[in-house]
């Protein structure tokens, strides 16, 4: 066998060996870096209609927030996300259905150790809004 043929099957081997070694790099990393989440239920009303919200707080995202809620009487689950006002101490939580924003939250100082939450929810285009209050039922 020629010595020109001898590295080119060095190189192979090598370029095989590396492409390996950072396929198990990258799929070691995507094994491990799953975000673990610890669950809030809360029940409550927004504007007197009875509804079970879940928040889902992040193990290693500070300042952002998400879960969803539902209507006890449709049981048809919205979710929401967002982010807090690092300054002002508010929260504003937006909800989607079907990709489509509907709707907001806003709390302030939402602190899931409370076992009561007060805010308001707004439509999209701000022309509703009604109470929120929030009972926790579980951690």
């Amino acid at each position: 066998m020629s010595r020109t043929i001898k590295l080119k099957r060095i190189k192979m081997k090598k370029s095989l060996i590396f492409v390996i070694l950072c396929l198990g790099i990258f799929l070691s990393t995507k094994i491990y870096a799953q975000t673990q989440f610890t669950e809030y239920k809360f029940q409550g009303t927004i504007n007197n209609n009875p509804i079970i919200i879940t928040f889902l707080e992040p193990d290693h995202f500070y300042n952002y927030f998400q879960g969803n809620y539902y209507y006890t009487k449709y049981k048809k689950k919205i979710e929401f996300r967002g982010v807090d006002g690092v300054f002002d101490g508010h929260v504003k939580l937006t909800e989607s259905v079907n990709g489509k924003n509907t709707g907001y939250f806003i709390f302030e100082n939402l602190d899931y150790s409370k076992n009561k939450v007060v805010g308001k929810w707004y439509s999209m285009d701000g022309e509703k809004s009604y109470d929120v209050i929030l009972t926790k039922t579980s951690k």
